[in-house]
């Protein structure tokens, strides 16, 4: 399976985990970088732009993500926040761009 992925800070990424619900895919976190990652279609969101200060990546081709073995609990380096379940893997771009503006305008606005 090919993906890219959307590299979140966590401080964000647990809202935008929080506001996706049970809309989303796996999520990987590494608590020592404190950043939460997507698994999306690959070139879904090349078009994406958000502010520099919101930290958001998209790292496709030629990027490099830890992916940790399925069903790895806490107790690992880098673990899922939200595990593959019934093989769903990726998240829905269109709900995830949301989630993020969602998120990321009310911090952006201050």
């Amino acid at each position: 399976m090919y993906w890219d992925a959307v590299r979140l800070p966590a401080y964000l990424g647990d809202r935008v985990l929080a506001e996706l619900g049970d809309d989303c895919g796996a999520v990987i976190r590494d608590p020592y970088a404190h950043v939460l990652y997507w698994l999306i279609r690959p070139g879904a969101a090349d078009g994406w732009r958000f502010p520099d200060e919101a930290h958001v990546r998209i790292l496709g081709k030629g990027s490099y993500v830890v992916v940790p073995p399925v069903g790895c609990d806490r107790s690992t380096v880098v673990y899922w926040a939200r595990p593959i379940v019934n093989d769903r893997v990726l998240t829905c771009t269109w709900r995830l761009h949301t989630a993020l503006r969602t998120v990321i305008r009310p911090r952006v606005e201050r």
